[in-house]
């Protein structure tokens, strides 16, 4: 059996350090206050939550998917079958269907999970009440409601007044903590920091970094070893390095490792590049199908990047040597990688999202 976890989150033995993260997170939803959890994709967010509910059993954790919505309507789904899926008994069903009814709600089985599911029709005019009203229901002692990917509460058209309206109704809900996550730490900064916001400073910030090296790189050496792998510790290391230091990047690329080594083989380098190669050839075609998506000015700026160093600022400089002439023009082609997901911010430093896709991007002789 493979020992490493990719896509999905882990709790208990699979858990790996975040213990200071746990312990604040654990008095914060004990004390029913307002969190905001901030960190890159795959940073394991989720699975801090997951192992935090794990030790708080005597809580409900009510989780709500906000990932690519783009309607009140989709916002009132993704609330219901959050509290759906956390109750899932007749008589808060019911209250459910009362809830939304003016929405006449449709009713469906899921074919994979098996999970009853509420929709609603596009063509339903959704109001912020109807949201108000779901929301209400999650207002109980010992609950813990969770909102991920919660900057893309701005996609929907007048997100603005929703957030006014969640905003007076958690205001009344003093026995219950919310959590909201979000990998856009720009998009989540307007959300809290900026005066303008109705969320303005209504939460406690939370930043998870990477895992501490020295506690993960002897997690994983366990774990290689369990399968009777030899992992060398330097080797190990430039696993942390090529994913710089990305805990869920960190577990595919063992995993790939894995798939190309038997028990009693050593842990190399050798092993290392194998390991990427292999990762790279079964995303050859995402890979390909996310470059052909780009734009010239955006294919111009990670050429520029391919040629220089990583991270890079961005410059007047960056902007002639991309061939995109101006900063504006740089820019904004860095803004649009930005929010396909390729490109990321760390302070003042720009850098690639995805190691495997950079590392395809090299063998592509984009440069």
């Amino acid at each position: 059996m493979i020992p490493f976890k990719y896509g999905v989150c882990v709790t208990g033995t699979d858990f790996c350090g975040r213990k200071n993260e746990l312990e604040l997170l654990k008095q914060y939803l004990s004390s029913s206050m307002r969190v905001y959890i901030v960190g890159e994709r795959r940073t394991g967010k989720s699975s801090l939550i997951m192992e935090t509910a794990r030790i708080m059993p005597d809580y409900r954790f009510i989780y709500v998917d906000l990932r690519s919505i783009v309607t009140r309507g989709q916002l009132c789904e993704r609330i219901a079958n959050g509290l759906n899926k956390q109750e899932k008994t007749k008589h808060s069903f019911s209250r459910l269907l009362k809830a939304i009814a003016n929405l006449r709600p449709e009713v469906s089985v899921d074919s994979i999970t098996g999970d009853i599911k509420l929709s609603v029709s596009p063509q339903i005019q959704v109001s912020d009440v109807d949201i108000d009203k779901l929301l209400e229901i999650a207002g109980e002692q010992r609950t813990v409601v969770v909102m991920d990917e919660f900057q893309d509460i701005q996609r929907i058209k007048g997100y603005e007044t929703i957030l006014g309206s969640i905003r007076s109704v958690i205001q009344k809900q003093s026995d219950t903590s919310y959590i909201f996550c979000g990998s856009l730490l720009h998009r989540m900064n307007d959300l809290f920091s900026d005066r303008k916001s109705a969320f303005y400073n209504s939460a406690e910030r939370m930043m998870l970094k990477n895992i501490d090296a020295i506690e993960f790189s002897a997690f994983l050496s366990k774990r290689f070893k369990l399968g009777g792998r030899q992992p060398k510790a330097e080797t190990v290391q430039s696993i942390i390095d090529f994913c710089r230091g990305n805990p869920g990047d960190i577990q595919r690329l063992c995993i790939g490792i894995w798939a190309g080594t038997l028990s009693g083989d050593s842990i190399d380098e050798r092993a290392v590049l194998k390991g990427i190669a292999h990762i790279c050839s079964l995303e050859s075609d995402s890979f390909r199908e996310k470059l052909d998506s780009l734009s010239r000015n955006q294919i111009l700026c990670l050429g520029a990047l391919l040629k220089g160093k990583e991270p890079f600022v961005l410059s007047n400089l960056f902007a002639r040597n991309s061939g995109l002439g101006s900063y504006s023009v740089a820019k904004s082609a860095i803004t649009g990688l930005q929010e396909k997901d390729i490109l990321l911010k760390r302070g003042r430093v720009w850098l690639m999202s995805n190691p495997f896709f950079f590392y395809w991007l090299h063998l592509s002789n984009l440069n």
